[in-house]
């Protein structure tokens, strides 16, 4: 299986697309809100699900492009950007059942600050990609 998936990264990205896009519809009416100083910022986990949506059906476009080009995959950058971004996203829908407080006040507090370190680590991944991708176009079979 893990062969498979490293074969044919693009159909993990776009099956993961479409749980974030059901995702973000069952958080529909769920906000973020980040108060920095004085200022509230306020977003809908929608948006924010919706855009991860698009960025991971682009990350799993540009897979199927070097497929397609039939280009050499660089097995371990490959293995850095999936692991990074998949477990970083499982870990980012696992950690509200997995944290628990007595203080309703830091349980969300620090369940928000995790979620968004996560959401951080798995943007800071995706550079990974662009390496790759340069990588393989300038390779030679």
């Amino acid at each position: 299986m893990l062969k498979h998936i490293t074969s044919k990264p693009y159909i993990s990205f776009w099956v993961l697309s479409l749980f974030m896009t059901i995702y973000g519809f069952y958080f529909q009416n769920d906000t973020l809100d980040i108060n920095i100083h004085d200022t509230y910022y306020v977003i809908s986990w929608f948006h924010v699900f919706l855009l991860m949506s698009l960025l991971f059906l682009g990350i799993g476009l540009t897979y199927f492009t070097i497929h397609k080009l039939n280009k050499t995959k660089n097995l371990i950058l490959t293995y850095i950007h999936i692991i990074g971004t998949i477990g970083g996203l499982l870990l980012f829908t696992l950690v509200p059942y997995i944290f628990s407080s007595e203080s309703k006040w830091s349980y969300n507090d620090n369940l928000i600050i995790t979620q968004l370190i996560l959401l951080s680590l798995v943007t800071l991944v995706q550079p990974i990609l662009f390496i790759h991708l340069m990588i393989s176009i300038f390779k030679k079979k």
